[in-house]
C-alpha cells in the first residue's frame, strides 16, 4: 500500500524561516575581528549573527537565553562555506578558547557545519595554530555507507532468471551499495536511515574541504607571522610568496613548493595557492589547493572557487587491476548572496594516472573566473574521470541550515544511472527542524538532462536477470531532529501509527515477490530467499516474500515504496515528489 500524503508529515521548503533553532545551540564568540582591527567597516567584513552560522535562538523549556554577540570575519575570505551534511551534530566544540557553547539540552550538541566554521573562523583570527588544524591526512579519506543502507545481502533461487539456470546464477551474493535504505533506522540507534547515509557520505567530503580551506587559511597566518596587517596591508595589484612563511609554520610531513597570496589588479578577486607534498603512509603524495575569492559591494555578499588535485592510488575500480596511480579531483562553487542564503555545488572524481587536471569547464559567473571541474570529457579535454564521481548541491540558510539539498554519486562512468539523495529541511516550530528526505536514482551525470533529482528506483540493480529498468516509485523518509539524542531520527518514530517511512521492496525487477500468488516466481517449489533481517546468514527469520496487500503475516511484508497516489495528478514520480509533497531543488548556480 502507498500512502497518501499526510498534512502531519507533508512539508514546504520553500519558506526558510530565518529566527528559529536548528537544535537550541549558540555559538558565541567572545573575541571579535577578523585580522583588520576593530575599525574595519563596509565590503570588507562578513557579519555572522549570533548563530555564528551554527543555528541558534532559545528553547522555552531549557531557561537558555539567545544571545545578539557577533563575530566579524574577513570577506577577503570565506570561513561560512563548510560542506557538511546538514543532518550531521557534533558534541565536539571548537577547541579555541573563544568559544563558549549553550545548549539547550544538557548534551551540548551542535552542527559540523557549526564546528568546521568556527574553526576557520578562528585560524583567520589568529587563536589557533595552522599545524594544530591542517591535517593532510584528512585528503585521504574516502567515502563509505551507513550500516541501514545498502547492505551485502545473501540470496538464492532468485526470480529474476530461468529456473534452467545453472544454482551459481540464480544463489549468490547482492553487492553492498545498491539496495537503498533497508532499514528505518541505522544500527541500534533512532538516527533516520537517510540522515546517516547522508552524513557517512560526506563524512570525506567535509574533512577534505575543511583541510584545503584550513591550509589555505594558514596563508594568512604566514603573510602576519611578520606583524603585517591582513588584509589592510594587502594592496590591489600584490602578489605574495610566502613559501618560506608557510614552510616555518613546521606542519608535519608536509614540503611546501608553492605559497601564494594574491589580489588582482582591480582589488577584487583574491587568489590562494599552495602546491605541496605530503609524505602519507611512507610515501610522497603532489598536492595543489587553490582558491578563487570574490568579496561582495555589501555585508555577508561573495563568491568564490575552491579546488584541489592530489595525486593518489586507488586499489580496484576502472583504472586496472590491483593498486593503480589515481589524481583525486575536487572543486567547490560557492556563492552567498546574502547572510541568509548561500547556494554552493562541490564536486569530486578520480581519473586515472597522476596529475591529472580536470577543471575544465568555465565557471558559470559574472564575476569570478576559473574553471569547476568537468562531469564528462569537453573539446579541449579528451580525459573522462573514471572511479566515484560525487556532486553534491546546496541551497541553505548558514543560521539555520534550513533548506534544500541533492546528493548524488556515480560508481563508474558507463554506470546506467546516477544514485540519488535528495532532502529537503525546514523550521516548523520555535525549536525544531525536520524534513523530508527522497532517496532513488535518476540520470548519468555527464547526462545534459541530469538535474539531481530522483527519476524512480531501480530494486534489482546488481542481482541476476536486471533490467535496469526504473521504477516509478522512490523511498521516502520524514525526518525531526531530536535535540536530546543529538539525531534526526523518524518523525513519530514512538507513535505506534508511524508513517514516517516507505522503504520496503523486493530485490527484483517488479520490486515485489509472492511465491502464494505469482507462479512464475516460484521453481519447482522452491521459494526466493534473501537475508531481509541481515543476520548474514538465510534463515526461517527472513520474511522474503514482499506483497502489496499483506495477507499472512508470517511470511510477507508489506511492499511500501512511495509511489504516486490515485488521487495525485502527477504524471512521474518526479512530480509527485515536487509538486505533490513539495520538494524544491537547489537552484545551482
Amino acid at each position: 500500500m502507498i500512502r497518501p500524503p499526510n498534512s502531519r508529515l507533508k512539508t514546504r521548503f520553500q519558506t526558510h524561516l530565518k529566527n528559529s533553532v536548528l537544535l537550541a545551540a549558540v555559538i558565541c564568540l567572545i573575541s571579535c575581528g577578523g585580522g583588520g582591527g576593530e575599525d574595519d567597516e563596509g565590503p570588507t567584513s562578513d557579519t555572522v549573527g549570533s548563530t555564528s552560522g551554527a543555528g541558534g535562538g532559545t528553547n522555552d523549556d531549557s531557561g537558555t537565553t539567545d544571545s545578539s554577540t557577533t563575530t566579524t570575519v574577513v570577506s577577503a575570505f570565506p570561513s561560512r562555506i563548510i560542506v557538511a551534511s546538514p543532518t550531521s551534530i557534533s558534541s565536539t566544540a571548537p577547541s579555541s578558547s573563544s568559544v563558549v557553547i549553550r545548549a539547550a539540552s544538557t548534551e551540548g550538541y551542535v552542527t559540523d557545519y557549526a564546528v568546521g566554521a568556527v574553526t576557520v573562523s578562528d585560524l583567520i583570527d589568529g587563536l589557533t595554530d595552522p599545524d594544530d588544524e591542517v591535517d593532510f591526512d584528512l585528503l585521504f579519506d574516502a567515502g563509505a555507507d551507513a550500516e541501514c543502507y545498502g547492505p551485502y545481502l545473501p540470496f538464492q533461487h532468485h526470480p529474476d532468471v530461468s529456473s534452467s539456470s545453472s544454482d551459481d546464477v540464480r544463489d549468490g551474493e547482492l553487492p553492498s551499495g545498491d539496495l537503498g535504505l533497508w532499514t528505518v533506522t541505522e544500527g541500534t540507534t533512532d538516527e533516520a536511515c537517510a540522515a546517516a547515509e547522508l552524513n557517512a557520505r560526506m563524512e570525506n567530503i567535509k574533512d577534505k574541504n575543511s583541510v584545503a580551506l584550513l591550509s589555505l587559511a594558514s596563508l594568512i597566518s604566514a603573510y602576519e607571522s611578520d606583524g603585517s596587517d591582513w588584509p589592510d596591508e594587502v594592496a590591489a595589484g600584490s602578489s605574495l610568496d610566502l613559501l618560506t612563511e608557510m614552510n616555518a609554520i613546521g606542519m608535519l610531513n608536509t614540503v611546501f613548493t608553492v605559497a601564494t597570496m594574491a589580489l588582482n589588479n582591480e582589488g577584487t578577486q583574491w587568489s590562494y595557492h599552495l602546491d605541496l607534498t605530503y609524505t602519507w603512509n611512507f610515501v610522497e603524495h603532489d598536492i595543489v589547493i587553490n582558491l578563487e575569492h570574490v568579496p561582495g559591494s555589501t555585508e555577508g555578499v561573495y563568491e568564490g572557487l575552491l579546488t584541489f588535485l592530489v595525486n593518489d592510488t586507488f586499489e580496484g575500480g576502472n583504472c586496472g587491476e590491483g593498486i593503480n596511480p589515481v589524481t583525486v579531483n575536487g572543486s567547490l562553487h560557492y556563492n552567498q548572496s546574502s547572510d541568509s542564503h548561500i547556494v554552493l555545488q562541490y564536486r569530486e572524481t578520480q581519473f586515472c594516472e597522476h596529475d591529472i587536471n580536470g577543471f575544465q569547464t568555465p565557471v558559470n559567473s559574472d564575476d569570478l573566473s576559473g574553471n569547476i571541474l568537468s562531469v564528462s570529457s569537453t573539446e579541449t579535454f579528451d580525459e573522462t574521470w573514471k572511479n566515484n564521481f560525487t556532486l553534491f548541491t546546496a541551497e541553505f540558510d548558514p543560521a539555520t541550515l534550513a533548506g534544500s539539498y541533492s546528493f548524488a554519486w556515480q560508481a563508474g562512468y558507463d554506470d546506467s544511472h546516477s544514485r540519488i539523495l535528495n532532502l529537503g529541511l525546514d523550521e516548523e516550530l520555535a525549536s525544531t527542524i525536520s524534513g523530508e528526505a527522497y532517496f532513488g536514482f535518476g540520470s548519468r551525470l555527464q547526462e545534459e538532462a541530469f538535474d539531481g533529482g530522483v527519476k524512480g528506483f531501480i530494486c534489482n540493480w546488481a542481482g541476476p536477470g536486471s533490467d535496469g529498468v526504473l521504477n516509478d516509485y522512490a523511498q521516502r523518509q520524514h525526518l525531526t531532529l531530536d535535540s536530546e539524542l543529538g539525531l534526526f531520527i523518524p518523525t513519530n518514530y514512538t507513535d505506534s501509527n508511524n508513517d514516517s517511512s516507505n522503504i520496503i521492496f523486493a530485490p527484483t525487477n517488479l520490486c515485489v515477490y509472492d511465491r502464494l500468488s505469482d507462479g512464475e516466481f516460484v521453481f519447482g517449489g522452491e521459494r526466493f530467499e534473501y537475508d531481509r533481517d541481515l543476520s548474514l546468514t538465510i534463515d526461517s527469520e527472513d520474511m522474503s516474500d514482499v506483497v502489496e496487500t499483506v495477507t499472512d503475516t508470517d511470511i510477507q511484508l508489506e511492499f511500501d515504496l512511495m509511489g504516486i497516489p490515485s488521487d495525485s495528478e502527477a504524471e512521474s514520480i518526479w512530480g509527485y515528489i515536487t509538486d505533490d509533497r513539495g520538494y524544491v531543488l537547489p537552484q545551482y548556480p
